[in-house]
C-alpha cells in the first residue's frame, strides 16, 4: 500500500541508524548527524538528505537519495521542502544543490541554473 509521503517522519538520526550513504563512510560524530535527516518505514531508511552550510546565508544540499521501491510517491519532493526548511531556519537564503545526480529533479522543483551550479531563493523577489 503507498502512503502519503508527509506520514513519514523525517528526523535526525541517532549514530546507530544513519546510513553510509549519507555519511560516504566518514566518521559518524555529532556534527556530522547535525547535518543529515532520515525518513524510515518501520525498521528501514527509505530516504535521507545531507547539507552543508559553508557561509553566513547559503545552504548546499549535498546528498538526498530515495530508496528505489519508494520512488515517484512524493516522497523526494517532501524530503527537498524539509531539506530547505531546515536551512532556512537555519538562516540561509539561497540552497545550493551540490549533488553528482538527480539535476532535473532539482530543476523541476524550482531550482534554476546559475553558470553550472543550481540554486533556490529563499527570498521573495
Amino acid at each position: 500500500m503507498v502512503r502519503h509521503p508527509r506520514t513519514y517522519r523525517i528526523y535526525r538520526p541517532r549514530e546507530h541508524e544513519c546510513p553510509t550513504w549519507l555519511t560516504q563512510n566518514e566518521i559518524i560524530d555529532e556534527k556530522l548527524l547535525d547535518s543529515v535527516r532520515i525518513a524510515r518505514d518501520e525498521e528501514r531508511v527509505i530516504a535521507g538528505y545531507r547539507f552543508q552550510r559553508p557561509s553566513l546565508g547559503t545552504g548546499v544540499i549535498t546528498i538526498l537519495y530515495v530508496i528505489e521501491a519508494y520512488r515517484q510517491q512524493g516522497l523526494g519532493k517532501w524530503m527537498l521542502a524539509h531539506a530547505l526548511g531546515i536551512l532556512e531556519s537555519k538562516g540561509c537564503r539561497v540552497a545550493y544543490a551540490d549533488v553528482p545526480y538527480g539535476r532535473s529533479f532539482f530543476l523541476k522543483h524550482n531550482f534554476i541554473e546559475v553558470g553550472q551550479r543550481i540554486e533556490y531563493s529563499m527570498t521573495p523577489d
